[in-house]
């Protein structure tokens, strides 16, 4: 075979090479799919029905009989959809409220609480006492309360917490929708309202001042859950995102395919340029 024969050989192997892997490129960036969260994000309606939260996993499950069950903590639930933050809880028993009196400064205990450590720093915030939380909350979430003005309007109150002085300071942030029926209640508050977090660890309680903690809060560390806060993607780019970033629990075993799939093209190209030498 001449040399100008090899050249022109040696050039569409080349060209084949560079299209193969370029169609490869193109396929990996329109077929690329996340793998899903298995607390994917979703908008709940604030109605003490369970029903919206299908397909969502609990965040954590709590065991029974370490509480009266009306007080006693089954499973909960976090989710978001980029606005706001949603959360159910389900008890052994039936869910109940209290009556939050508008002239109390700071009314009484809710019957059950989600405590949120949104920096992550158990040095922030307050961390509690009998037991001391493995977490620093920065804001309480507390109820289902009510008014006593006959109507029925249940709402969850927020605090942001902090220690001065050595002690623990409440500052109110709002009331936000709650919805109870039988054993579930849901309720939800802005991301806004406790600084938009990327991720929150925290701690959920039943009976006032908490004896039924989920998780259980045992003389080990780590006593907490971590939620990620998923937030809708960017219009044309693929979900899921945290933080305003892509976000893949193993972007390595998803990519795997495509890039075995360019790995073969590659094998094919250098085999066809051998053969034609």
């Amino acid at each position: 075979m001449s040399l100008e024969r090899r050249g022109s050989d040696s050039k569409k192997a080349s060209k084949l090479l560079l299209a193969i892997v370029l169609t490869s490129l193109l396929i990996l960036a329109f077929a690329y799919v996340p793998q899903a969260s298995s607390r994917p994000n979703t908008t709940i309606k604030i109605d003490g029905d369970a029903k919206d939260w299908a397909g969502i996993d609990p965040i954590l499950k709590d065991i029974q009989g370490d509480e009266e069950g009306d007080y006693d903590l089954l499973e909960c639930y976090v989710t978001n959809d980029g606005s706001n933050l949603y959360f159910m809880i389900q008890v052994y028993g039936t869910v109940i409220s209290t009556v939050w009196d508008m002239e109390e400064e700071n009314g009484p205990s809710p019957p059950y609480a989600v405590g949120l450590d949104t920096d992550q720093d158990p040095n922030t915030g307050v961390r509690g006492e009998n037991p001391q939380l493995d977490i620093g909350v920065d804001y309480l979430m507390g109820g289902p309360l009510h008014t006593n003005d006959g109507l029925d309007n249940y709402f969850f109150v927020v605090f942001k917490v902090s220690k001065v002085n050595g002690e623990p300071k409440f500052e109110f942030v709002g009331f936000f929708p709650s919805a109870f029926s039988n054993s579930v209640v849901e309720f939800s508050c802005p991301l806004s309202a406790i600084g938009n977090p990327d991720a929150i660890d925290m701690v959920f309680a039943g009976k006032p001042l908490g004896t039924d903690f989920a998780p259980d809060q045992t003389d080990g560390a780590n006593d907490y859950v971590t939620y990620e806060v998923y937030v809708p993607a960017p219009p044309g780019r693929p979900p899921p995102y945290v933080g305003g970033e892509l976000y893949s629990t193993d972007k390595l075993a998803v990519l795997a395919p495509y890039i075995a799939l360019i790995g073969l093209a590659s094998t094919v190209a250098m085999a066809i340029k051998k053969r034609r030498r």
